[in-house]
């Protein structure tokens, strides 16, 4: 059975969020996660962290940069407009 990866997005409401979202992607062993719409995102590899214990984002570049631009991508894809090309950013921060 080929790999399925999971892509969770939770819009946030009141005056604290205004809207904004908490994001995850699930990928084999490797989990991307932005808990709340002010943290940073933090990667985990689960098979050797099941408890996301240790924030790999820093270490992993390369799987760090994949993933956030495939969670990018999907988000865009949600809400795309026939008049919108799809953008790619990597954040800086950690």
């Amino acid at each position: 059975m080929p790999q399925r990866d999971f892509y969770f997005i939770r819009r946030e409401g009141g005056a604290t969020f205004f809207g904004l979202t908490s994001e995850a992607f699930i990928s084999g062993d490797w989990k991307l996660v932005h808990n709340s719409p002010t943290s940073q995102m933090e990667l985990f590899n689960l098979s050797n962290d099941p408890y996301e214990r240790t924030n790999l984002a820093g270490q992993e570049r390369e799987q760090f940069t994949r993933m956030f631009r495939l969670l990018q991508l999907h988000i865009q894809r949600g809400g795309r407009v026939p008049w919108q090309a799809p953008e790619l950013h990597v954040p800086v921060q950690f």
